[in-house]
């Protein structure tokens, strides 16, 4: 006489169902988060490898479409990068009072000692109270390619002194003497005059007219 075991089913509580639910999500989620990523990744490299194809390209062509500007607007770009010229322009800045409300104001100077024509002048100003804590900075254009409204003051020429309040106002309650402005070049550019137009023009083919 054989014997069988009984069979016994037990019931899932609400508990123990909830868990194996939200285990399931949880993995559900991390294998979907984890194609994503994936995907994502390989668009971002698809991507970076198309702006550098983009990148190089237009720096090739940049001679050419210099040539291809009226000259109005490629004497705008002929301009370059020069750090060192820094040691040519002596700039300043001052406190003043700006009116009631006891606001101030930072006046902001700069002198161009060289030879050169300075197309862009980026300086930044900083106010600091007398234990050196910073109390109000930005950036301002002491010179820029072309002139117009705003901060677009246009290029400083050789020997040429340019003044002008700094963008940020702010009010203080205690002395403006208590206050101190410092001033710093951030980069510099000086036009080139004719030599970037000479090179582009020595360094582009002749064209030859050929008959068969």
């Amino acid at each position: 006489m054989s014997e069988y075991q009984p069979i016994i089913k037990k019931r899932i509580g609400f508990l123990a169902a909830a868990a194996m639910g939200i285990s399931a999500v949880l993995v559900t989620c991390v294998i979907s988060g984890t194609v994503v990523l994936v995907y994502g990744m390989h668009v971002a490299s698809e991507k970076a490898d198309g702006l550098v194809c983009l990148a190089e390209r237009t720096v090739r062509g940049l001679p050419d479409m210099a040539r291809a500007l009226p000259p109005a607007l490629g004497d705008l770009v002929n301009d370059g990068r020069r750090p060192e010229y820094a040691e040519q322009i002596e700039v300043s800045a001052r406190l003043s009072p700006a009116g009631p409300g006891e606001r101030v104001r930072v006046m902001v100077e700069a002198a161009n000692q060289g030879q050169e024509m300075v197309t862009m002048l980026s300086l930044r100003v900083v106010v600091m109270d007398d234990q050196g804590r910073v109390i109000c900075e930005s950036n301002e254009w002491a010179a820029s390619p072309f002139a117009a409204d705003g901060p677009w003051r246009g290029p400083l020429m050789a020997g040429g002194v340019r003044r002008f309040n700094a963008s940020e106002w702010f009010a203080y309650r205690a002395d403006v003497a208590e206050l101190k402005a410092e001033v710093e070049i951030t980069d510099v550019r000086v036009w080139n005059g004719g030599a970037a137009k000479t090179d582009l023009t020595e360094t582009a083919q002749p064209i030859v007219d050929r008959q068969l």
